[in-house]
């Protein structure tokens, strides 16, 4: 009977994922106890083979690792659910590991694997630096295993409860019952950044713990470059705001307005140059300026992937736009609900965000805007134009009320 169904979505990553099919072949655990479920999320075709194991291949069109997921999970006769990277391999005992930890469990609950980069590729200082493995500290953009560690660099006990940052989909399983109760995978999340981490924290806050198993280990064979990253690191920033849609609380911290100020004007291709410099000098002189610019490159990258996603959904919800202009925690959070609920045409809660928002901060000139933004879409165009005559009046030319005004005054 099959217990364990592992889910993987892959995009054109066929080379690496038929190795990987190939390993599971050397699992410990029985093979009438797992099935795999491949699913192809619109990307190059996948050679249909023989394996001596339970495995079904799907497709769909292409919408993301979440959706996909979701759709293995629908498939899915097992217990619990794997989800895995399909540039993974995977070490005789991971499925095994997952299996007994499920079984032994007396609750439902997470089980956060480990995934360590492949022997075949050792390595070097900058992909140690992106999982926190670096002498000097710091890093850990990727994955912070060094969190997991104590003072002794011993892994935390197996019954420690993570918190919501580790919720990693190359190594992650859940019960199927609990990920159907939850909803899945959120898919307003068209690519793979913050998706998991989304879904942890609908878990964490309605009490499904996570915990970590050391001993289910997978290997990433993915190599990563300084551009590539800096790329990553965009396209996560973009993400956020995604998340933040849906949980609020989060947004003065993930969105960092502060961090967005301070680095205006600054050029994410000057430092990325910078880090460049020093990206393949070994010398131990040089190391803590070396890990000093990839942190710095990679900041700047996160904050302008932030200003993108703010810039492209502020297109069809201006409220959006207003975040960058806010300084208080409160007033952030309040407008990104606001902005929210303007989406789903909850206005009258969209009213309410904004309301407590503008108590926070009423000097600001985007205040008025986001009121006009409300009363234009309750098709109060007269009490809109006056709201955006008052932005205007407050702000130093700020494009969007001006743009507005001349809209209804036409």
């Amino acid at each position: 009977m099959v217990e364990l169904s592992v889910v993987i979505p892959t995009f054109s990553r066929v080379g690496i994922l038929l190795w990987a099919l190939e390993e599971y072949k050397n699992q410990s655990l029985t093979r009438d106890k797992f099935e795999l479920i491949i699913v192809n999320d619109g990307g190059a075709e996948i050679p249909q083979r023989e394996y001596p194991y339970n495995i079904r291949f799907l497709n769909q069109e292409n919408k993301g690792p979440a959706a996909a997921r979701n759709l293995g999970v629908a498939n899915a006769r097992g217990r619990a659910i794997l989800f895995v990277g399909d540039d993974c391999i995977p070490n005789h005992h991971l499925l095994f590991r997952h299996w007994m930890r499920h079984r032994q469990s007396q609750q439902p609950c997470g089980i956060q694997g480990y995934t360590d980069w492949h022997p075949a590729i050792p390595p070097d200082d900058f992909h140690r630096f992106l999982h926190g493995q670096t002498k000097l500290g710091g890093g850990g953009l990727q994955a912070n295993w060094r969190a997991l560690k104590d003072d002794r660099g011993d892994w935390i006990s197996p019954d420690t409860p993570l918190d919501g940052g580790f919720f990693l989909t190359t190594n992650v399983s859940l019960p199927k019952e609990t990920l159907e109760f939850h909803g899945g995978f959120s898919e307003t999340f068209p690519e793979a950044a913050w998706e998991d981490i989304e879904i942890s924290m609908r878990l964490l806050t309605l009490g499904t713990r996570t915990y970590f198993e050391p001993n289910a280990v997978n290997f990433h064979f993915h190599k990563l470059g300084l551009d590539t990253f800096v790329a990553r690191q965009i396209k996560e920033g973009k993400s956020r705001i995604n998340l933040v849609a849906l949980h609020p609380f989060l947004a003065p911290q993930l969105l960092d307005v502060d961090g967005m100020r301070r680095a205006e004007g600054e050029s994410l291709t000057m430092y990325v140059e910078a880090a460049r410099v020093l990206h393949y000098n070994r010398d131990d002189i040089v190391q803590e300026a070396r890990q000093n610019r990839w942190a710095l490159a990679l900041r700047l990258a996160s904050l302008e992937g932030i200003k993108q996603g703010l810039k492209e959904r502020g297109e069809k919800c201006h409220i959006w736009w207003a975040i960058p202009h806010l300084h208080l925690n409160d007033a952030i959070m309040q407008t990104v609900s606001c902005a929210a609920a303007y989406e789903k045409e909850d206005l009258e809660f969209a009213t309410v965000c904004y309301e407590w928002a503008n108590k926070q901060e009423p000097d600001a000139w985007c205040m008025p805007a986001i009121r006009g933004e409300i009363l234009l879409k309750q098709g109060k165009r007269a009490d809109a134009l006056a709201a955006f005559r008052e932005s205007m009046s407050k702000s130093a030319g700020e494009k969007w009320p001006k743009e507005r005004v001349e809209e209804l005054s036409k």
